[in-house]
């Protein structure tokens, strides 16, 4: 009668809350990895747009 869902034996699993942090944790890390290399500009990864416009259009103010 008294099967409250946090009385069950898997909610305090430490396998499961030990997956759960290995997985939080390596998510963390990729994103932080992403961002450095990202912010450094890692080769092939996308150009940098001004370079990309600045070749076929020359601004207007220096005519």
């Amino acid at each position: 009668m008294n099967r409250s869902p946090l009385r069950r034996p898997g909610w305090r699993d430490p396998v499961l809350w030990g997956s759960l942090w290995l997985g939080v944790s390596l998510l963390a890390i990729l994103l932080l990895a992403v961002g450095c290399l990202a912010s450094i500009g890692a080769p092939g990864g996308q150009p940098s747009p001004p370079d990309v416009s600045g070749v076929g259009n020359p601004p207007v103010s220096r005519r």
